[in-house]
């Protein structure tokens, strides 16, 4: 439901569809994140059910598992576990490939490939608790080594965590498996510099994210006036008739460090006190979930009676809701990319890494400010003398902000050449010395 990963995900396979034969993707559906009876305990039915109803048997239990982590529990079952050795995790999934679907598709989609793209997005953040993602795709990269695939791993963030500081086991891995690859961009200059630094990968390449491509995208779009034609199911009372997008509005959304936060009634209090304070503006205001983490903007909107749109509003019509907003107040990365693509001026909360610090830079802000998440009385004074600004230099602020935007998209549409140029050199580099600790 993540607005930035369905936006960015798009845009980046339309970007490398106009120079390449794309195969099929390999997404978190085709990963199989339920557990799987790998080789444990007695649901390998292979060994108990013999003739044709093998399959029918495998597929009952495959089935029942998925429907009951509980049960999965009970029967001691660990599932395909990606591994911190991504050999041992590539050798896992040749030897059950040939009876699980999900595991024959991921191999064969990586053989039948001439180029390994990894889509990095905000996989690599070195928190604590690891984030499977990165495990996931360090085995990819080691199974199109294997396959001798050229790997390139762009679009992608390089960061430690505000939170839970850097996390050196998976630092050191991802390292390791970025020297694998043929070539690297990051979507930001702060991970680009940052990579280059500690990982000693010295041609890393700053390409601005995918999502700018949609510059032009957006531009052909337009909100209908009916509103109502745009509600996504299930078709709630709040929304029929509730969104006007005919006058100056602003947008809020949540955080990627919000959802997450313990103190869930503290996100809630701070966006309850920002919500009544932005009211003074005279604008309407709309609470806006670009991911499922989002969820407690529902109670902030009961709170303050301010409509909320939802996760699942389609993304071409959330992206051109928020570039046509007046302001947009957020700790989200990729929607405050499709905010600026029509200039709306954003405001920056905290987040789960560098990010919302990062593309300010990326978009010539001319004062990088990052404002906490957990509210004060000060920092929502700061952010409404903010709003003035921004909405007081009006379409001036407007017009800037797109033609930066509009360099961005140019920028971001030199990935497939980056990728074409890393063919003709070839091979991945040798790795320093630096990464080899664990």
């Amino acid at each position: 439901m993540n607005w930035g990963c369905r936006s960015t995900s798009i845009a980046l396979y339309k970007l490398l569809s106009n120079e390449f034969d794309m195969s099929p993707t390999i997404g978190k559906r085709t990963i199989g994140m339920q557990p799987m009876p790998v080789g444990v305990f007695g649901f390998h039915v292979r060994y108990f059910v013999e003739g044709k109803h093998r399959g029918h048997a495998r597929r009952l239990a495959q089935s029942l598992l998925d429907r009951s982590p509980t049960l999965s529990k009970l029967l001691g079952l660990q599932g395909f576990v990606v591994d911190y050795e991504p050999a041992k995790s590539v050798d896992r999934l040749a030897k059950h490939r040939r009876h699980y679907a999900e595991l024959e598709t991921i191999y064969r989609r990586v053989q039948d490939s001439d180029i390994v793209v990894i889509n990095g997005e905000g996989s690599m953040i070195f928190r604590t608790p690891t984030r499977k993602d990165i495990l996931f795709q360090c085995m990819i990269i080691e199974l199109a080594n294997r396959l001798n695939k050229p790997v390139f791993y762009v679009n992608a963030i390089f960061s430690d965590c505000p939170s839970t500081g850097r996390n050196e086991r998976v630092f050191s891995l991802a390292c390791r498996q970025l020297h694998k690859c043929s070539r690297v961009s990051l979507r930001d200059p702060v991970s680009c510099d940052y990579l280059k630094r500690s990982a000693k990968i010295k041609d890393a390449a700053f390409i601005p994210d995918a999502l700018f491509t949609w510059y032009d995208v957006l531009e052909k779009k337009e909100l209908p006036a009916d509103t109502d034609m745009i509600i996504p199911h299930p078709e709630t009372e709040d929304l029929l008739h509730g969104l006007d997008f005919s006058g100056p509005y602003v947008c809020v959304s949540g955080s990627s460090f919000a959802s997450k936060a313990r103190d869930r009634e503290k996100a809630v209090g701070s966006y309850v006190a920002l919500i009544n304070r932005l009211k003074s503006l005279e604008v309407r205001i709309y609470l806006v979930a670009t991911c499922t983490g989002d969820r407690f903007l529902q109670e902030v909107g009961g709170r303050t009676e301010v409509t909320v749109i939802p996760v699942n509003t389609n993304i071409f019509v959330g992206a051109k809701i928020l570039s046509n907003a007046r302001l947009f107040i957020s700790g989200r990365y990729h929607p405050s990319i499709l905010a600026s693509l029509g200039g709306t001026p954003c405001i920056f909360l905290g987040s789960n890494s560098h990010k919302t610090r990062s593309i300010q830079e990326v978009l010539e802000y001319d004062e990088v400010r990052e404002f906490p998440l957990w509210l004060s009385d000060e920092s929502i004074e700061s952010i409404m003398a903010l709003c003035r600004t921004h909405l007081d230099a009006g379409q001036t602020l407007r017009d800037r902000l797109r033609q930066t935007a509009r360099k961005r998209a140019r920028q971001a549409g030199e990935l497939p050449s980056f990728i074409e140029q890393g063919l003709l050199v070839g091979g991945s580099r040798s790795l320093p010395e630096e990464c080899h600790s664990t």
